[in-house]
């Protein structure tokens, strides 16, 4: 069965490797539309976001402001897009990602960790508040 998939950060990496995988399973994928004269989202992959490179004293606080806007209230705004309709449906998907660097810091990105920490997690169905569901897979935890 075709399902419609809204992806965000389609510009390269993963969020075009899911969109080409998604098209070639015969799936939709949207970009900038929700909900709106389609048919209903079934998945949400949430892939926007961006590091920020050089030292922390050399950079503006306009660059961590800017970084949370995209890395975290992006992912947000596009999981309270879709999940009243999700809800509604009481069916549907949410993939959120993010850096590593959540677990880790890296060497010239310090605020690259300021995103939402990764690690797979699957909530139970939507309207199901505080049901998890069985997590495919877990990050390897370093020692």
């Amino acid at each position: 069965m075709s399902k419609i998939f809204l992806i965000t950060g389609v510009s390269g990496g993963l969020g075009r490797a899911f969109a080409q995988e998604a098209l070639a399973a015969g799936h939709r994928v949207v970009v900038d539309r929700i909900e709106c004269g389609i048919s209903p989202i079934d998945v949400l992959i949430s892939n926007a976001g961006y590091g920020v490179e050089g030292t922390a004293e050399e950079s503006s606080m306009d660059d961590p402001r800017r970084q949370f806007d995209v890395n975290v209230y992006g992912t947000v705004a596009a999981i309270r897009a879709v999940l009243p309709y999700l809800r509604r449906r009481r069916g549907g998907h949410i993939v959120t990602l993010s850096s590593m660097a959540g677990l880790t810091a890296l060497p010239a990105r310090p605020r690259t960790a300021t995103g939402p920490a990764p690690g797979p997690r699957r909530q139970g169905p939507p309207g199901r508040a505080g049901r998890r569901g069985r997590v495919a897979c877990r990050p390897r935890r370093r020692r």
